[in-house]
């Protein structure tokens, strides 16, 4: 069976982390209903808060050939991903994404 992850990275402008948390959670509560859906967690590093932006770290994992492409066109995602781009335009989140290939699974 084909697995794949991402690891995102965002960072956050202080006066937004409440309303990021909100939407962030709607997300992650839709995307772990997911059929194809391993793990999709949300952490926070406060050791990295030196420069005043909250940094966040989500980590999703999925099975099965297509699964990423059916979780980018679920209802959830797309109304993060829609509030998301907005906040990355106006300079209020900074997003970097990494593809992984999980390779220790129970």
């Amino acid at each position: 069976m084909e697995f794949e992850g991402r690891l995102v990275r965002l960072a956050v402008a202080p006066d937004l982390v409440a309303e990021f948390l909100e939407r962030v959670s709607a997300n992650v509560t839709g995307s772990r209903q997911e059929p194809q859906n391993l793990t999709f967690g949300l952490a926070r590093s406060p050791e990295e808060e030196a420069d005043g932006q909250a940094i966040f770290y989500l980590w999703e994992e999925f099975k099965g050939e297509g699964a990423f492409a059916h979780h980018h066109g679920t209802a959830h995602f797309q109304a993060f991903r829609t509030w998301l781009e907005g906040q990355q335009q106006a300079g209020q989140i900074a997003v970097r994404r990494l593809v992984t290939r999980p390779l220790l699974r129970d």
